[in-house]
């Protein structure tokens, strides 16, 4: 891949952690080099190009005005790349969809819901085509530079399907629903983040998302039997991936 690649990260709802996370990391320089940013929100200033090579797309959709943007961007975008979990499924943002929307922006902003916001908060995988999606709240290191590695050489990298149990058991970690009956989400989440919280005896949030075969019922069974109340439950799965088929399903029933 010889050409010159025309990229740019394009920034939503979010708190703009996945591109700080990105420009921390010592490999920065050189992954912002070799992809040719054009436009970066918090290094580089707006440059409009009718194409992209590829196009990192960072935050949650919460208005109108966000989705006929998006869909621009996809038009423009040869490889379109959801980065981080707001991009994937919402992310904080959603929290709101689960309790009086209208309270909560009034709280945080001082005044009513502007009238081009929506009702539901969701990833941009609800209102355009998604090449490959990054997950987690901020990205991880590894799969930043395994994506990189992997563009440059034709072939992307394939989705971690398998739980994040797996990275913990391979570190050699205690389980802390099953000895400290501390609501761990690990079972039930996409791995690839090498097990980073519950190293560090920080049960799994559920960060990066349920996989396509959780078993999420059993899990709130498995919550219930270890003494865990509903409500600490229910923040749990609204927290990160609310907006999810599965996690939906399963808040509705936890009221």
């Amino acid at each position: 891949m010889g050409k010159k690649i025309k990229s740019a990260l394009r920034s939503f709802t979010s708190c703009s952690g996945c591109q700080t996370e990105l420009l921390n990391m010592k490999e920065a320089f050189e992954i912002l080099t070799k992809f040719n940013f054009v436009f970066f929100p918090l290094i580089k200033g707006e440059k409009e190009l009718d194409k992209y090579d590829i196009c990192f797309v960072e935050g949650a959709i919460t208005n109108k005005d966000q989705i006929f943007e998006l869909k621009k961007i996809r038009k423009k975008s040869k490889l379109l790349v959801a980065f981080g979990t707001c991009a994937t499924y919402g992310g904080i943002a959603t929290i709101s969809d689960f309790d009086d929307k209208k309270e909560i922006v009034e709280e945080v902003y001082g005044s009513g819901i502007n009238k081009h916001s929506l009702k539901k908060v969701f990833g941009i995988g609800n209102w355009i085509n998604v090449d490959y999606y990054m997950r987690g709240c901020p990205v991880i290191k590894t799969e930043v530079l395994e994506f990189a590695k992997g563009y440059f050489k034709e072939k992307l990298p394939n989705e971690h399907l398998y739980p994040v149990c797996v990275e913990c058991r391979q570190k050699g970690n205690r389980c802390l629903l099953a000895e400290d009956h501390l609501p761990c989400m690990g079972a039930i989440t996409y791995g690839g983040c090498k097990a980073l919280c519950t190293s560090e005896e920080i049960p799994c949030q559920g960060c990066r998302g349920p996989l396509p075969t959780a078993d999420v019922s059993a899990r709130v069974k498995v919550f219930e039997k270890f003494g865990i109340k509903k409500e600490d439950i229910r923040r749990t799965f609204i927290k990160f991936a609310g907006t999810s088929k599965k996690y939906r399903r399963i808040i509705k029933n936890l009221k």
